[in-house]
């Protein structure tokens, strides 16, 4: 696997290979928007490895031991059809595609090294080189679906998912639904009423909720409360599928901004990992622009066969 560096000189290049190849790949490829089902209430969402078929040469391989999971999540399709709903602001009453996709390309990818240590798969992307550093997730845009918060939570000591004040009850109901999918540790939560489930480890997971609007978003006193983490940490911000509308490039950007500098002030080592559909060319095209060019993140776009051949990218970002 490679990085590549996106600037403001090779960002129009790589963009421009990619559509290519979602053009090469058509036949492959979904053609829809990209939500898992826009008829099921209620989705079971597997996340597990795939079938390797085993090697000819008879020649025994160590079996890596590769954590499976299985959600139950509750969309509202309702909202997501209404005009009237937060603001007419609807796609995160549903499940999307690009959550699972990058899941499981973190989780189970061979050529994932860069987002692994050892056999905790999704351990090194989200510490700091500093290895005695907590581990501390902030998701942006979560949506309703428990998936990244629930999953991750199994590897890191905090994480914090946000979104609109009208998806947060829907998403507090599935992480509760879901809360047995986090066995590697003990969960806890200032936000969530969550059972107390034993676990045969006493490592714990703080994992909250909270809200954060980007078009309303200031730090504040009310704000710092559950986004700052508790002692030395290695802070990853998350957004999965957040670029879509060009009305949201500015305002996501600027909260996105807001909050490296935050953190960075705090002396906290801070990147974020995004990822997207690749839908329409132009909203891309604008969002790395505004993020490169006017707000001078350092970019880095994962070079992988699986990813390449998708719908999808992921980039890695960091703020000099």
């Amino acid at each position: 696997m490679q990085l590549v560096s996106l600037n403001a000189d090779t960002l129009y290049e790589y963009l421009f290979e990619r559509y290519i190849g979602l053009e090469s790949n058509a036949a492959n490829l979904s053609q829809d928007l990209g939500i898992q089902s826009r008829n099921e209430a209620e989705l079971d969402i597997d996340i597990s490895p795939k079938q390797v078929a085993p090697a000819k040469s008879g020649r025994k391989t160590k079996k890596v031991e590769l954590d499976e999971f299985n959600f139950t999540i509750k969309q509202n399709l309702t909202s997501l059809n209404s005009n009237r709903d937060n603001n007419n602001s609807t796609t995160g009453y549903v499940l999307w595609t690009t959550s699972t996709f990058i899941l499981k390309w973190l989780l189970y990818n061979e050529n994932a090294v860069l987002f692994r240590r050892g056999d905790d798969r999704i351990k090194s992307l989200l510490q700091s080189r500093q290895d005695e550093n907590e581990r501390y997730v902030l998701e942006l845009g979560t949506g309703i679906s428990p998936i990244f918060p629930i999953a991750i939570s199994n590897y890191v000591e905090k994480y914090v998912a946000t979104d609109q004040k009208d998806i947060l009850p829907r998403l507090k109901f599935n992480i509760q639904e879901n809360q047995a999918e986090c066995r590697r540790r003990v969960l806890t939560s200032e936000s969530i009423e969550l059972d107390n489930l034993k676990r045969r480890t006493t490592t714990e997971c703080q994992l909250d909720v909270t809200v954060l609007d980007w078009e309303l978003f200031k730090i504040n006193d009310k704000t710092q409360h559950l986004l700052l983490p508790d002692g030395p940490s290695h802070l990853t911000i998350i957004a999965m599928d957040v670029i879509y509308n060009e009305y949201l490039v500015i305002p996501f950007l600027n909260t996105l901004k807001s909050l490296f500098t935050w953190y960075k002030n705090l002396g906290l080592s801070v990147s974020g990992l995004i990822g997207i559909q690749l839908r329409t060319e132009e909203v891309v095209r604008l969002f790395l622009e505004e993020l490169i060019i006017e707000r001078n993140f350092e970019v880095h776009a994962v070079n992988e066969p699986e990813l390449n051949s998708s719908r999808f990218i992921l980039l890695h970002i960091t703020l000099p």
